[in-house]
């Protein structure tokens, strides 16, 4: 399967707690033109993931719309201090047949996760999508290093 792994976009400093952060301004446009190159160069995403948290919920509302992908799913499981395994174990299971997927969370899981399903290490920046190609083989669970890191969108 295709496993896009997004992070929010940039988001306010000022909020009465973390999960309440929202969107910046900037972060509504690199949001809207990472949607953008996605839509073109992968069209097929079936199901969008969000953290519940505001940055990420927003960020992954704003990608739905771009695709035309509804509704976005939110997973609690997918904050930013999560743990990657498990966070990986629970994806397998959710998104078991599914061919294309979208998720949209934070750091530090985000780069902890592909670290753990691809054994690479990437910076991901606001807004910043990687493409996982996820084998088969482990399947309906995501094992450590069962993913190829395909690119940067």
């Amino acid at each position: 399967m295709m496993l896009f792994l997004m992070r929010h976009g940039d988001a306010v400093h000022s909020a009465p707690s973390d999960a309440e952060r929202v969107l910046s301004a900037a972060g509504r446009q690199e949001v809207l033109a990472a949607a953008g190159r996605l839509r073109e160069s992968e069209p097929g995403i079936q199901r969008i993931l969000s953290s519940p948290y505001a940055r990420a919920r927003q960020t992954a509302e704003l990608v739905s719309e771009v695709l035309g992908v509804a509704p976005v799913e939110s997973c609690d499981w997918v904050t930013p201090d999560n743990e990657p395994g498990e966070t990986a174990r629970r994806l397998g299971q959710l998104l078991a047949g599914c061919p294309s997927a979208l998720v949209v969370t934070h750091q530090p899981i985000i780069s902890r996760l592909i670290m753990h399903l691809t054994d690479t290490g990437v910076p991901m920046g606001t807004a910043s999508i990687a493409r996982l190609n996820t084998l088969e083989a482990p399947m309906p669970v995501f094992e450590m290093g069962c993913s190829e890191l395909i690119c940067l969108i």
